[in-house]
């Protein structure tokens, strides 16, 4: 059964299309996603849309399949770009609406530098969520927990090191 996000009538184009290739996410169906996908970068470019949360005329929330594919690919400088913008058009967005950041692209970032033992990075993108007013879930307390471990684990790289 095909089952995606609902729809809402104030979104932008690029978020109905964003939505619509939700509904499409088993192995049969990937192409219809990919191309629904392809068609709302197009139309981000030829109507950017500029508001906060919004990056390349799409919304944030547009980007999870463009990270998905440069995770999948080792495209880690990309990724690490693209994750930034999101991480600060989320950030945007909360000061102007006030719902709180969402989480998941500082999540991506923190595993990311983790992979890399870049635990410094990993700390300051943990420490700037937890600075901001966070959207409701459980992954807020998961990453503040992550803060806490992550520091730890700088600490004991540190006493090595010195």
């Amino acid at each position: 059964m095909t089952r995606g996000k609902n729809f809402s009538t104030n979104q932008s184009a690029t978020q109905f299309l964003n939505g619509l290739a939700s509904w499409f996410n088993n192995n049969k169906d990937i192409s219809i996603a990919e191309c629904i996908h392809r068609k709302l970068s197009e139309l981000a470019k030829e109507n950017p849309v500029v508001a906060p949360g919004y990056f390349e005329g799409r919304h944030f929330t547009t980007y999870v399949s463009d990270i998905d594919r440069l995770k999948k690919n080792n495209q880690v400088s990309e990724m690490e770009e693209l994750l930034v913008n999101a991480v600060k058009a989320t950030e945007d967005e909360s000061k102007f609406d006030g719902g709180g950041v969402a989480p998941h692209y500082y999540n991506e970032l923190a595993i990311m530098y983790r992979k890399q033992k870049n635990y410094v990075k990993e700390v300051a993108i943990l420490e700037r969520f937890a600075n901001q007013k966070h959207a409701p879930g459980v992954m807020p307390a998961k990453l503040l927990e992550r803060l806490k471990k992550t520091k730890e684990l700088l600490e004991k790289h540190s006493d090595k090191t010195s």
